[in-house]
């Protein structure tokens, strides 16, 4: 499973600054990844949640070197918190792993 990145804002933080944001595909959907468990022993990680933003607008990038995709409008930070705000569509502990990426020096 790939590993992409998206861009956002929170719209219940005033500090103007651009995230980046670990996203998956997963069901036919893209998710946000905001928080990951890993197991060395299973040599894998699982999300702690994840969002749906594809109902929300956003970009995809073709060829971007930093970011994958983008946000077009602000979301609550509370929502990648696991609170429920809105219209999310939040999965707590969902049934996916990823390998570990490996460090390379």
């Amino acid at each position: 499973m790939k590993i992409y990145k998206a861009l956002l804002q929170f719209s219940d933080v005033a500090d103007g600054i651009i995230h980046s944001c670990d996203t998956i595909e997963h069901g036919g959907r893209f998710w946000l990844v905001p928080d990951w468990l890993e197991f060395p022993a299973e040599k894998v990680m699982r999300p702690i949640r994840i969002v749906c933003f594809d109902m929300y607008p956003h970009q995809k990038m073709i060829g971007g070197q930093q970011c994958d995709f983008v946000l077009n409008e602000p979301i609550p930070k509370a929502v990648l918190d696991g609170k429920k705000e809105g219209e999310y569509l939040i999965v707590e502990n969902p049934d996916i792993a990823v390998p570990i990426p490996s460090v390379t020096h």
